[in-house]
């Protein structure tokens, strides 16, 4: 007799993330391999195991499930991870500016879920709990942020994506559950990247927009790439099989202020 599969079980499952090169895409293909997934990893350049994908192509999103057809003939998680953060005040962003923030976060994930949909449809009919898209969006997608307009704009556009595709999903019976997670500063390239762009723009010291940024977060301190992954590899496994259509924030508090 088999044994009951527990609900953080992922073994047998094929997932997608892009951006795997960056702090959280790294940290949740480890998340999600040490449950047991096969993980698909892809980046803006390719390196090893990680397979080159320009997410803004439709032609690389092809290729992509095509690899995933030879290989797997499914997918039963597709991890929106892949993106980038602009910080630079309203009237000084230009439209070529607010157009790259909107092809790379929002763009991105409408011709990438399109692209897999198929693959994700096969594994939704074979799973009861379904298959899992998550999309990272951020909190800047839940509030607005001081000279982050078309990074919020981006991602509060990803958020109400998720919403819809979520209830045409179910309603559709595809078997595929839609949802969002939100971190807040966390560490690592990107965040060095925002806070040196906020430096920039407002004349601070680097490493004091650094240490705002812990004092202004309820626990005090940045979130760990960690912990982001844990919450995508939550959503991504039967214990979330009743979950679609809603938002994890991964913030230590902020989002709640």
């Amino acid at each position: 007799m088999t044994a009951a599969r527990k609900p953080d079980d992922l073994a047998g499952n094929i997932i997608l993330v892009t951006g795997a090169k960056g702090a959280i895409g790294n940290a949740t293909v480890a998340s999600l391999a040490a449950a047991g997934a096969t993980v698909v990893p892809t980046d803006i350049v390719g390196e090893g195991d990680v397979l080159a994908h320009d997410v803004t192509s439709l032609e690389a999103w092809q290729s992509v499930a095509a690899h995933i057809e030879q290989r797997h003939g499914q997918l039963d998680g597709l991890v929106h991870n892949a993106g980038i953060s602009f910080t630079k005040a309203f009237a000084q962003t230009s439209i070529e500016d607010w157009r790259k923030v909107q092809t790379i976060n929002v763009e991105s994930v409408v011709i990438g879920t399109q692209a897999m949909l198929p693959l994700l449809m096969t594994a939704g009919a074979k799973n009861s709990a379904g298959a899992s898209i998550v999309i990272l969006s951020s909190i800047a997608g839940l509030r607005g942020s001081s000279m982050h307009a078309a990074y919020c704009a981006s991602k509060g556009a990803v958020k109400l994506l998720a919403k819809s595709l979520a209830n045409e999903f179910a309603d559709m019976k595809l078997g595929i559950r839609v949802n969002t997670v939100h971190p807040g500063p966390i560490e690592g390239a990107m965040m060095e990247h925002v806070a040196s762009g906020f430096a920039q723009a407002t004349g601070l010291d680097p490493e004091k927009v650094k240490t705002l940024i812990d004092s202004g977060n309820p626990m005090g301190r940045m979130g760990k790439p960690e912990e982001v992954a844990h919450a995508i590899q939550f959503l991504c496994s039967d214990g979330a099989a009743f979950i679609t259509g809603t938002e994890i924030s991964v913030d230590g508090g902020a989002s709640s202020r």
